[in-house]
């Protein structure tokens, strides 16, 4: 469950003190701000916040919220947002860094101790440990960290999959006795390319990324999942496994400005002579509004008379979007007096808190039967921060 609140508001720490961890926790009582916060973006608002339903530990709460303090403080900052994490939570414990490469012409893998930061107890349970990781390349990362203080360092691995959405794996294993070993409630090692597997990223077909952070001396891995109008942090406590996870949401508006259209010489191609005021008031009723599901969705352009039922959604579908970009929404677009159906999609990789966006449309003729796409142009603009919310939900 999240917690919605406009920018410029902080929400109210709680209460309560959780002994345990329950996904049926009833909601607490709803809090009013007792001051109006100066907001991120020049105004200030007046709202509420209602504490999420499920309850967390006190020490992941403290967590969030240290996090929530940093990200308004960070976000629209010129300074890189990891940057700026790594250097509000750094990880002051000792870390080790080795590798299994990987040796094409024996077709063979190699563990190699790095250096003496490794004691000889450790790569004696390294090599007693039975890890089996997939990789691509055959290369594996490994990092000796201690994960859950509790005296003894853990180990983290980290591989690059491949396949179709370029995937990377991230496991932890905890250091028990003479040995590494997967937490017992994590992922089956048969399930996964990856033992004690914790997240994956996903390096094509999303804007996902990672890195560890120390809050107030927990070590966490912060999980980064970005599309246009929406940022996700989560915040994933090693070994702490539970149905839900604490993550903060962040949801931008972007205020279009600016078209690139093509050459307009180009006189058959439409999108040389599209309305701006109409669209950038389109793209602004885009965002404004909910996508509610229908078995009849609304007609985008005008629909003539004598049409087919079966031919509705040739007015109100867009075009199928390649699996790699990030789809916003479907709109009408006028060129002069004719109307057509414009796909709004953009490109992964939008840095956290960007202020300048960019997105394209595809345009499709609704009233030419089984047409093709007939041309795409650019639009940009502002992008700014609208909410934020607090709470806990499921990370896949």
């Amino acid at each position: 469950m999240l917690t919605d609140f406009f920018v410029g508001h902080k929400p109210a720490p709680y209460a309560p003190s959780h002994a345990k961890r329950a996904l049926t926790a009833q909601p607490f009582s709803l809090r009013r701000h007792s001051r109006i916060v100066s907001a991120v973006l020049g105004y200030t608002l007046l709202g509420s916040v209602l504490a999420p339903a499920v309850a967390a530990t006190n020490k992941d709460e403290a967590a969030l919220y240290k996090l929530y303090d940093v990200l308004t403080s960070q976000l629209l900052s010129d300074r890189p947002l990891e940057e700026s994490l790594v250097a509000a939570f750094p990880i002051k414990r000792p870390i080790s860094y080795f590798e299994q490469q990987f040796n094409v012409e024996t077709d063979s893998a190699k563990l190699s101790k790095p250096d003496q930061s490794i004691s000889p107890d450790e790569w004696k349970a390294i090599q007693n440990s039975d890890i089996t990781a997939y990789s691509e390349s055959g290369n594996i990362s490994y990092t000796l960290m201690d994960l859950d203080n509790d005296g003894q360092r853990d180990l983290i691995i980290e591989s690059y999959i491949g396949g179709t959405g370029l995937f990377s794996y991230t496991g932890v294993l905890k250091r028990d006795g003479e040995q590494f070993v997967a937490d017992a409630d994590a992922a089956p090692e048969d399930d996964s390319f990856m033992p004690g597997e914790l997240f994956t990223e996903n390096g094509r077909g999303a804007n996902q990324w990672s890195t560890w952070l120390d809050i107030d001396g927990q070590i966490y891995a912060l999980f980064f999942d970005g599309t246009f109008s929406q940022e996700k942090f989560y915040l994933l406590r090693p070994f702490h496994h539970t149905a839900e996870v604490p993550v903060i949401t962040v949801s931008y508006k972007t205020e279009f400005t600016g078209v690139t259209p093509p050459d307009k010489r180009a006189r058959t191609n439409p999108a040389a002579y599209v309305d701006q005021a109409k669209l950038f008031s389109e793209l602004g009723n885009m965002q404004n509004t909910k996508t509610v599901a229908t078995d009849v969705p609304t007609p985008l352009c005008p629909v003539p008379a004598d049409t087919a039922p079966e031919d509705l959604g040739s007015y109100s579908i867009g075009s199928a979007l390649h699996y790699s970009v990030d789809g916003i929404g479907t709109i009408p677009v006028w060129a002069e007096s004719s109307c057509y159906v414009g796909s709004v999609y953009s490109y992964f990789g939008l840095a956290p808190g960007a202020r300048r966006a960019e997105a394209q449309i595809l345009l499709r003729d609704p009233y030419t039967p089984d047409s093709e796409e007939l041309s795409e142009f650019t639009v940009w603009g502002v992008r700014k921060l609208h909410t934020m919310a607090v709470g806990w939900e499921k990370l896949y």
